[in-house]
């Protein structure tokens, strides 16, 4: 019975780690832009100009956008814009499998430079 019991805790336990933990394990980068999607994704594109990452792609449409970079250590940059509102759209910033988090930010307070 005490082995059945420290089992079940132990799946449990990874359960809630592996669901609720998951953004925290990736890290991705995650605001809503006071901007319009087609101003956001622009504001994007020149931020990773700005910075020198290698641009590989670029699509979007009315409700939204990705753009996708590398960084010198060819880290891939994967920038997702989702259309909100009018004047709102959502952006998640991801660097690596892991998420560098500092290029993630310095990518994002690029992109809201941009936007003021």
């Amino acid at each position: 019975m005490f082995k059945q019991t420290c089992v079940l805790f132990f799946g449990i336990a990874l359960a809630l780690f592996l669901t609720s933990g998951c953004k925290t394990i990736q890290g991705v980068s995650e605001v809503n832009l006071d901007a319009p999607l087609e101003k956001s994704v622009k504001a994007a594109e020149k931020a990773l100009n700005k910075l020198k990452f290698a641009a590989i792609a670029q699509n979007s449409d009315a409700l939204m956008g990705k753009l996708t970079a590398r960084t010198s250590q060819d880290d891939e940059i994967i920038i997702n814009l989702n259309k909100v509102s009018e004047t709102t759209t959502a952006i998640t910033i991801q660097v690596g499998v892991l998420n560098d988090k500092k290029i993630s930010q310095r990518i994002l307070d690029e992109i809201k430079a941009i936007l003021k």
